[in-house]
């Protein structure tokens, strides 16, 4: 367990809640030997969010976004054949499912929406059958991959 995992963490309260509070701590897992320490982790990862500019504090305690989640946008670098791996999955994927004609990636240009498809298929194809409260929320019947 590392700041890391408790920053993700924190940031996976965030799809759900608009803020984060003291109350909040809680909820973050640490292993049970770094569990005396989690709260300082939560700070640390908060301190670090705050640093890149994806949270703000309110008063002494509590932590809200500095901007809705879905614009806070991130600049990523991938070569060619990692391009090239993720259209083959993609355009795979659309055949399987009778949807190469409406839709395609295309390996010169990976934009967000194809990232998007891509972890919806990865989503499905590890399915554990577990009905979350996320998983219904996000369960669009496959619309982002058809968009």
């Amino acid at each position: 367990m590392t700041i890391l995992d408790v920053k993700n963490q924190i940031v996976e309260h965030f799809l759900s809640s608009e803020k984060f509070s003291k109350e909040d701590f809680a909820g973050i897992t640490v292993s049970s030997d770094l569990n005396a320490f989690r709260d300082e982790m939560a700070i640390s990862a908060l301190t670090e969010l705050e640093k890149a500019e994806i949270v703000s504090r309110i008063g002494k305690e509590t932590w809200v976004l500095s901007k809705p989640l879905q614009y806070q946008n991130q600049i990523i670098e991938i070569n060619i054949e990692q391009a090239a791996r993720i259209a083959a999955t993609l355009n795979a994927f659309y055949k399987a499912n009778g949807l190469e004609n409406e839709i395609g990636a295309d390996v010169t240009s990976i934009t967000s929406d194809d990232i998007d498809c891509l972890i919806d298929v990865i989503d499905e194809l590890s399915d554990d059958g577990a009905d979350t409260e996320s998983d219904e929320e996000d369960d669009d019947s496959g619309e982002n991959w058809k968009n």
